[in-house]
């Protein structure tokens, strides 16, 4: 039960750590979690990792050129698209 309430942000949370949030010393423990999740409960695994990998929002100020910009709403990294559906793909097959 509560990974069906919290499984979305715990899985952020993982996500982020991987993207440089939380320190390298924590990684063995990320990846403990992130398996521990994934084989446990796949599907919703697949959904909430597609969520927060793609996750798109819109910037709260306005541009230069008077127009609202969108990005990314993830950590900012160098991964592409296609190397964040490798990732969810080599995770949850």
């Amino acid at each position: 039960m509560l990974v069906h309430q919290y499984g979305l942000p715990i899985l952020r949370a993982v996500l982020c750590g991987f993207a440089g949030v939380a320190p390298r010393s924590a990684t063995v423990n990320l990846i403990e979690l992130l398996s521990i999740i994934a084989s446990k409960y796949p599907a919703e695994t697949r959904e909430w990792m597609n969520k927060v990998l793609f996750a798109v929002g819109v910037i709260l100020f306005w541009s230069h050129d008077c127009t609202k910009s969108v990005q990314d709403d993830f950590v900012e990294s160098r991964a592409t698209p296609e190397a964040k559906r490798n990732f969810v793909k080599a995770v949850v097959g």
